[in-house]
């Protein structure tokens, strides 16, 4: 993000999904007007804020952190995921455990693909 701010020009803005192009040019942030500084805050309403996997919470369900993002002079500040107000299970999920047989050596997955070394 820092490159893309560095170079400037028109860019892809996303706050959780693509939104809109946007053009991005960098700032010292709070110095000078802003566009929002006098508008009134906006609230987003209840949007999804993480995922919560077996592996991380111990049950076997995916589950899913909503919040209520607010807007305030520009700024939304973002809450840890312990903090989200509401938790949803969505379906049953087990841990995936990672290890030799679910990975690929690169040198191999190449051999096989392109033949050779």
């Amino acid at each position: 993000m820092k490159r893309c701010i560095e170079r400037g020009g028109r860019r892809d803005t996303f706050l959780g999904t693509r939104d809109a192009e946007g053009y991005i040019e960098p700032c010292n942030f709070g110095e000078g007007k802003g566009y929002y500084d006098d508008a009134p805050d906006q609230n987003f309403g209840t949007m999804v804020h993480g995922l919560d996997y077996p592996d991380e919470t111990g049950r076997n369900m995916l589950g899913v952190r909503l919040w209520h993002p607010v807007m305030h002079k520009g700024v939304i500040n973002f809450i840890r995921p312990g903090e989200c107000p509401v938790r949803r299970d969505l379906h049953e999920l087990k841990t995936k455990n990672f290890g030799s047989n679910n990975f690929t050596n690169v040198d191999e997955l190449y051999s096989e693909l392109f033949g050779g070394e």
